[in-house]
């Protein structure tokens, strides 16, 4: 399994890597931090209170008409990502 995706538990510090973003909102919990390591080419359905952020220089491609983001819980912190249209 390619680790493209990681989640840090808030209260441990533990981390745990998944291949897709999927995997990994389903296993956080309330208060961790998702951090994206690589495009997996995926929507980014955010569904609980969490922190996701990518690493330093990663850039998302997507074509105009492409939703990337879709945000459903309160209180979620997404930051350091550049998004260029293709």
């Amino acid at each position: 399994m390619s680790a493209e995706v990681s989640v840090r538990n808030k209260l441990t510090g533990d981390e745990k890597f998944y291949s897709t973003f999927k995997e990994a909102i389903a296993n956080a919990q309330t208060g961790d931090t998702i951090t994206i390591h690589k495009d997996t080419g995926e929507e980014l359905h955010i569904n609980k209170t969490v922190n996701v952020t990518f690493v330093p220089g990663l850039i998302i491609k997507r074509k105009k008409e492409q939703m990337f983001i879709i945000v459903t819980a309160d209180e979620c912190s997404i930051s350091s990502f550049t998004l260029v249209n293709e």
